[in-house]
């Protein structure tokens, strides 16, 4: 088989891991809650979360056809398209995760309260894979589509075909950063504010506990939570997926001149990625009783593993030699922030209010020494702990729950 006809296993895999996604949001909406109380409340946050959404994405939706046109006329119409692609991919992933998350959350909850630990744990499960699933098929699916277009459309040269195709799909990627910047900054202010809201009014105001609903504001706060931690973490999620894809293809167009096989290679890996998280997904419906750390970790090995043989396998045959597979296994990267050092924005924002507190403490001796209390339940908390750590006049406490 010709190595550019494996580029059709990138629209593939997308069609199959899209498919799953709604298949699995099928099940999940079609599981009943017996609290009505649970999906009162569900029902709150959902047309609040819809409403923030729609009115987010009609200003995206402008925001795009502007910047369609203005490609279209200064670069290209062919990368204009992409960009039109990219966003409206990225926008259709962070809609219909955050469907899942708002359908799931009610029914997990529903499921602690009655059939226990290892039944809600498969239900939050599941509405996180959709979202996951969602991400990575329609990434792939709408880049492996491009090429297959670019590839019959663009004329054919050996210096210059796949570098062509190669800026053009640039525009993709670029089209799901825009989407990116927008849904997460614009969902994680409305978060915030909602979050610290609900605190004022609800615990200092007047008196009623954390997260209570009779608090109005706590239903905003959870809108928020899915509008920036799920639609907007999803588009953020996306553009890294799409543009790291984007960057390995351009690398290999710009620097191994004719050599399809770098090409070909980071759409195929990314394909086979998504078919072991496939599997990973459905290998965790018979570890949830094992635990949550066992079954996650479990799921996660199960798809790593997949991942590595197929990355090894393919580099074997593409390239007769395991230096791309070797790539793969490598740790030379930057990582998540809830992983270790890191360049998330949060990363960074604690970093710069960490300095402050020093330098002022520091300053004026008189106040004293400050006590930073985090959670270990989120990514803010770690990026503040890390920030915090070894400043002087600056104590870290770290809060542990425990069952």
């Amino acid at each position: 088989m010709a190595l550019s006809n494996y580029i059709y296993l990138a629209p593939v895999m997308g069609i199959i891991g899209f498919v799953f996604a709604l298949a699995v949001y099928s099940k999940i909406r079609a599981t009943p809650v017996s609290d009505p109380e649970i999906s009162r409340i569900a029902g709150y946050i959902k047309r609040g979360a819809m409403a923030f959404l729609y009115r987010e994405y009609r200003m995206l939706i402008m925001f795009i056809i502007v910047v369609f046109f203005v490609i279209g006329l200064a670069i290209t119409w062919g990368t204009a398209i992409a960009f039109l692609v990219g966003g409206l991919c990225s926008l259709t992933a962070g809609y219909i995760g955050m469907l899942s998350a708002c359908d799931s959350n009610s029914r997990t909850t529903d499921a602690a309260a009655n059939k226990g630990e290892g039944a809600a744990l498969w239900m939050a499960f599941q509405g996180g894979s959709v979202m996951g699933m969602t991400v990575a098929a329609l990434g792939i699916l709408g880049l492996g589509v491009l090429i297959i277009v670019l590839d019959r459309i663009i004329p054919v040269g050996e210096s210059t075909h796949w570098r062509e195709i190669a800026r053009v799909i640039s525009g993709f990627s670029m089209g799901a950063s825009s989407v990116a910047l927008f849904a997460r900054v614009g969902g994680g202010i409305f978060t915030k504010a909602a979050d610290v809201g609900a605190d004022l009014v609800g615990k200092t105001e007047a008196g009623i506990p954390e997260d209570d609903p009779r608090n109005p504001a706590v239903i905003a706060d959870n809108v928020g939570d899915n509008v920036g931690d799920i639609a907007g973490m999803g588009a953020d999620l996306f553009e890294s997926f799409v543009g790291s894809i984007v960057a390995a293809i351009a690398l290999g167009a710009l620097f191994m001149v004719g050599q399809i096989n770098w090409v070909v290679y980071p759409l195929v890996i990314a394909s086979l990625g998504t078919l072991a998280s496939l599997f990973g997904v459905i290998s965790f419906a018979g570890m949830k009783d094992r635990g949550p750390s066992k079954a996650l970790e479990g799921s996660t090995y199960v798809a790593g593993v997949l991942a590595v043989i197929g990355a090894g396998i393919f580099s074997w045959y593409f390239f007769h030699h395991f230096g791309p597979f070797l790539a793969v296994l490598s740790e030379d990267s930057v990582l998540e922030l809830f992983h270790g050092p890191t360049a998330a924005f949060k990363d960074f924002g604690a970093r710069f209010l960490a300095v402050c507190y020093e330098r002022v403490l520091v300053a004026r001796p008189d106040l004293g020494s400050l006590t930073v209390l985090v959670a270990t339940s989120g990514d803010t908390g770690a990026a503040v702990a890390a920030a915090c750590h070894r400043r002087d006049r600056i104590r870290v406490g770290v809060r542990i729950w425990w069952a």
